[in-house]
């Protein structure tokens, strides 16, 4: 079974498959800290991008358990994992690690072209979305409580949304047969049961 999350930054993606796996007992894969290791390795690399992609064994890189939150998350390594996922090469890596995954395992992932190329047949497809302003509010209190300044809050959030929904490859929008959930006044627990009910409908639970 597969069950794809898509949707914005902020949009509480990480937060439904991480209660989806709790729930379900399935593994829970955030595709965009995948992207998020390629940014921060190669941010701290001399090397060109394709040649600093050919250098690393990325099924071993993805599952190293030594990054920070610091390391991941910080609005610099945000930027350059926004800019990065429109290469092919780096999106190759992402699919082809996430789909071998799905083939050994029930999976729950979370991302942004996860129900729309990734996983175009998953068995549930999810895009969840908000207000801007929620969003931004609870992208700013992330930024804070990681101890980084406000300051480039609305160049880390949407212009990084803006970027992923005109990019040709892979654009950020839901699946034709997504689920849309705008969960801008829903507490965690309410949106959690509405993807549940929504799986006990279809006998997938």
């Amino acid at each position: 079974m597969i069950i794809a999350i898509d949707g914005p930054t902020a949009s509480g993606k990480s937060r439904l498959g991480k209660n989806l796996s709790d729930k379900l007992k399935i593994d829970f894969v955030d595709s965009g800290k995948l992207y998020r290791i390629i940014a921060y390795l190669y941010r701290n690399s001399n090397s060109n991008l394709n040649k600093f992609l050919k250098s690393k064994n990325w099924d071993e890189e993805f599952k190293r358990d030594d990054f920070s939150n610091d390391d991941l998350y910080s609005p610099e390594v945000s930027d350059i994992s926004s800019k990065i996922s429109t290469n092919k090469e780096v999106r190759k890596i992402v699919t082809d690690y996430l789909r071998k995954l799905a083939k050994k395992n029930n999976l729950i992932v979370a991302g942004r072209d996860i129900g729309t190329v990734v996983f175009k047949n998953a068995d549930l497809k999810i895009f969840l979305t908000a207000e801007e302003n929620e969003r931004e509010k609870r992208r700013l209190k992330q930024l804070l409580e990681k101890g980084y300044s406000d300051d480039k809050i609305d160049r880390e959030l949407f212009i990084r949304d803006k970027r992923d929904s005109r990019r040709k490859i892979a654009p950020l929008k839901p699946a034709k047969d997504a689920i849309i959930i705008d969960n801008t006044n829903l507490k965690k627990e309410e949106t959690l049961n509405i993807v549940l009910n929504e799986m006990k409908k279809r006998g997938i639970i």
